[in-house]
């Protein structure tokens, strides 16, 4: 792994991907609301216990099985279906690859810059799925065409 030297390039992309970070945050969240109505619908008797058990069980999946329980919960079009995938694919590549991927990369200004301009087309685009998601599941009151870019 390469040294890295502090600079304010470094610490802007360490701003960028912890704003990336907190929409994925909100995009799971708004997943795991989105999944209360139909895990409400399935019980007999929904009691107040009830209602807090399922939200913290939903709480705490992942965004994977989360999206997967939308998929067979709600009738998706092919289309909806691959915005989901999408964006876990990008979720993923943000927890599980970013700086795996980056690291070595991340020694020279032009690097680190090229590297902020990555994370700001991400933050965007989760910015906006979790302005979408927020919307469907109730979560916010704005609608996603009120965000400017």
């Amino acid at each position: 792994m390469s040294t890295l030297t502090k600079c304010k390039e470094l610490d802007e992309v360490y701003r960028l991907y912890g704003v990336a970070a907190h929409h994925c945050y909100n995009i799971e969240l708004s997943c795991a609301f989105l999944m209360r109505g139909p895990k409400w619908k399935k019980e007999n008797a929904l009691t107040a216990e009830k209602v807090k058990e399922i939200g913290k069980k939903l709480d705490r999946c992942t965004l994977g099985s989360l999206i997967c329980m939308i998929k067979s919960n709600f009738d998706l079009t092919s289309e909806g279906e691959r915005y989901f995938e999408d964006i876990l694919k990008r979720r993923n590549y943000l927890i599980h690859e970013f700086f795996g991927k980056r690291s070595k990369e991340m020694n020279s200004q032009d690097n680190l810059l090229n590297i902020q301009k990555e994370l700001r087309e991400l933050v965007v685009y989760l910015q906006e799925a979790s302005a979408v998601l927020g919307e469907w599941s109730g979560i916010t009151k704005f609608k996603s065409t009120d965000l400017k870019h």
